[in-house]
């Protein structure tokens, strides 16, 4: 997706046009307003013609031209929306016949980048040529809009449209054709996020609910405590331990779907799991076995709608390469491409892997078709440092959301990874965060379950009533 637009524009000869020479003496910043330009005597620079303030801004590539449009983008309802006919590709939206004359809406909304403020947040343009809609997914289809959809320009004309670089402030539209920032983005819950508005699914583990029900008459105190942790919405993860795994991931989003929640997914079997020598070694052999688990992974899914946390500790581990980072992208372009899935990858703590080294990492693991990052998996680090972390790391990585695991870090970080005695669970999930970055706090890692044979715990993964009762009592 990165290539240099000179090969971009060379590819693109066939099928783009070319602002004439007269041009330069009529008001192109008027008139190309919601266009993507093309330098064609250059080496293929794009760029966007902003409608609210006639700038150009570079879209260096499809991932930044998909941050930048999100962050010049105009709030729409639905029913405003569904009035603008959609085409399923940018390349049908280049083909389809001009509906600006029979759709006062779309005529109006042409070459904008609409937000739905009563959905989560999905980005559409508007085709400029004939005002039909095209779904900005990712930056994959951002760079799809640049390849269909552009005009070439002269670098003199060009240079008559001033340069832009501040983000304008997103505002809502409605039918009758008026605009204003009087009805912002919906807060706390950031618009933009793949969860926002979403009702989290399940309850707590298995084990955990068994818990409640063995403890009811001998321990009922203990029984009640334990009942804080089965009641609340926990990540399913999924591994080599799993013989059906297309069967079992079904089912599971099945079921929330029924329930109309979206269920979280840990995909946890990478070859060489926990660099092969660590308490969770494991996964498959190789990237070939890989990809074919992630795949039925996918297939299983299908159309629901899901949150997939992508291989926990797999790119903040010392044993991490770009063989691991092409598994990782492949990964990801597997599962985002099912129309309800959300790609989370896994990015350590605040306290592991430098932001900078994070973000290069994350980047060669297909980041920019994911939907954003992980934080805290499995550990104890306080809410308030993985948001700083995450800020931080997001800005390095096109502004890309994340969410943190606070199942166990009401107490901050104890001293190690493994079982530390004064962890706590922390915040309930939630997608109500208050911060524009952060899509959700969730419960990722299962409470009770033991880190590893550390701390007199069992095995990895294993339940560990007495410290699932520790992790209630340390939270009070």
């Amino acid at each position: 997706m990165k290539k240099n637009f000179l090969v971009l524009f060379l590819f693109m000869l066939g099928f783009i046009s070319v602002v004439p020479a007269h041009a330069a003496t009529s008001p192109l910043a008027t008139r190309l307003k919601g266009t993507i330009l093309l330098q064609v005597e250059s080496h293929g620079e794009a760029w966007y013609v902003n409608p609210a303030d006639g700038l150009r801004y570079y879209l260096k590539d499809g991932d930044e031209a998909y941050s930048l449009m999100r962050e010049r983008s105009l709030g729409i309802t639905n029913g405003d929306l569904s009035a603008i006919p959609v085409a399923s590709t940018a390349e049908e939206a280049k083909m389809l016949a001009s509906a600006c004359t029979s759709n006062a809406t779309a005529k109006r909304l042409q070459g904008k980048i609409l937000l739905q403020v009563q959905a989560h947040g999905e980005a559409w343009y508007v085709n400029p040529a004939n005002c039909y809609r095209v779904y900005l997914k990712n930056g994959a289809e951002a760079y799809n809009v640049m390849r269909f959809l552009s005009l070439g320009i002269t670098n003199s004309n060009i240079e008559t449209i001033p340069t832009g670089s501040a983000p304008t402030t997103p505002t809502t539209v409605t039918a009758t054709g008026s605009t204003g920032t009087s009805t912002p983005a919906p807060t706390p819950i950031t618009i933009s996020g793949f969860l926002s508005g979403t009702t989290i699914f399940g309850q707590g583990t298995y084990n955990a609910i068994k818990q409640v029900a063995d403890w009811a008459t001998t321990r009922p105190a203990d029984s009640t405590l334990i009942q804080k942790i089965a009641s609340q919405p926990t990540a399913t993860w999924f591994g080599d331990w799993n013989k059906n795994i297309q069967g079992d991931v079904s089912a599971l989003v099945t079921k929330a779907a029924a329930e109309n929640k979206v269920p979280v997914l840990v995909a946890y079997n990478i070859p060489n799991r926990d660099c092969g020598s660590n308490f969770s070694a494991g996964g498959v052999t190789d990237a070939a076995a890989y990809h074919a688990w992630i795949n039925s992974f996918a297939e299983g899914i299908g159309s629901k709608k899901a949150v997939v946390v992508l291989e926990p500790d797999a790119v903040a581990l010392d044993c991490f390469n770009d063989a691991r980072g092409a598994m990782l992208t492949d990964a990801v372009k597997t599962l985002e491409a099912k129309p309800n899935v959300a790609v989370y990858i896994d990015a350590g703590h605040p306290n592991w892997t430098p932001a900078a080294t994070m973000a290069d990492r994350l980047k060669k693991s297909g980041v920019a078709n994911a939907e954003g990052f992980a934080l805290n998996v499995s550990n104890f680090y306080k809410t308030s440092e993985n948001v700083t972390f995450g800020n931080t790391l997001s800005k390095l990585i096109s502004n890309k959301h994340y969410i943190i695991d606070t199942s166990r870090n009401a107490n901050g970080w104890e001293g190690t990874w493994c079982n530390p005695q004064g962890a706590g669970i922390g915040s309930t999930p939630t997608t109500n965060t208050g911060e524009p970055l952060l899509d959700a706090l969730l419960w990722i890692k299962p409470p009770g379950e033991s880190d590893g044979n550390c701390s007199g715990g069992p095995n990895a993964g294993a339940w560990w009533p007495d410290y699932a009762l520790k992790l209630v009592n340390n939270a009070k």
